[in-house]
């Protein structure tokens, strides 16, 4: 391949070209997640596509990709690579959102499945670490599922080498690969024996060519080295202003053990509590 840019796939925009523009990507993708062979669904398309003709605005730098499969089951995938303090909440949230939101008027029996997965680039905050989670709603003691329209799965690639045999059968530790791949040579190595592999990297690679596109991938680079400002001095900020704060409370508390050594002096050598407060101003 000819020299271009290089962006990583954990690159949310890019990973939503992906899915956009190649049916293969998104088809290969849903069905790991689900721990699904490929031949196992017939149709899926993506519900929130990016009009790259437009002008980028300040919306599109969080892109999660809402696919619909089989028209029976929504899949929403978000690729996350800065920690958030309560990302759990977070995940949580924007599930129960899209629970709520997608099926509108319809009747109970209609609300279509909803799969929440997040492909996080840091490590998850779980006590046993693994690849890939899958979490169900199911009842403590009997371990019955109280439905299956809700689930969240959460892929961990800091966690890689822990794959199963499962994770390679659903092509999951693929998807591994490609996520942490980190330049266009590791992605061609990753083509020689995988279509779908082949398919992804192609794609990733014409965005790269594709004027609109490329323009959108050049702004949003430029919309997260200002986000990624716009945060180191806030946390800058914050911490000038908590030694600020430190340093006068410490004066203030200074002051005040000195204000009880002089009392405690006072009262020792026998002045009344009237001449004590009258010397401290009291």
């Amino acid at each position: 391949m000819a020299e271009r840019k290089f962006y990583r796939l954990t690159n949310d925009l890019l990973f939503h070209i992906v899915m956009q523009e190649s049916e293969v990507a998104l088809r290969g993708l849903v069905t790991a997640m689900l721990s699904k062979p490929e031949e196992a669904i017939t149709g899926v398309r993506v519900l929130n596509p990016i009009n790259f003709q437009e002008k980028m605005t300040g919306k599109e730098i969080i892109l999660d990709v809402k696919a619909e499969v089989d028209a029976k089951e929504v899949v929403n995938v978000e690729v996350q690579v800065r920690k958030f303090e309560r990302w759990r909440d977070r995940a949580l949230y924007y599930a129960a959102r899209i629970l709520s939101g997608y099926s509108p008027g319809k009747a109970y029996e209609e609300v279509k499945p909803i799969r929440q997965v997040s492909i996080l680039d840091y490590p998850f905050d779980s006590p046993v670490p693994k690849f890939f989670y899958n979490y169900r709603l199911i009842e403590d003691d009997i371990g019955e599922e109280y439905s299956d329209k809700f689930r969240l799965s959460i892929l961990d690639l800091r966690q890689i080498d822990l794959a199963t045999g499962v994770d390679r059968l659903y092509n999951r530790l693929l998807w591994g690969k490609l996520f942490r791949a980190n330049s266009w040579d590791v992605l061609e190595s990753l083509m020689e024996n995988s279509n779908l592999a082949k398919e992804v990297v192609e794609t990733m690679y014409k965005a790269t060519i594709d004027d609109s596109m490329s323009r959108w991938l050049s702004d949003k680079e430029i919309l997260e080295r200002d986000r990624a400002a716009q945060d180191a001095y806030s946390r800058k900020k914050a911490m000038d202003e908590g030694r600020a704060e430190g340093r006068a409370e410490g004066r203030a508390e200074g002051r005040a053990q000195s204000r009880e050594a002089i009392r405690s002096n006072m009262i020792r050598v026998g002045f009344s509590e009237e001449q004590i407060a009258l010397a401290l101003g009291e």
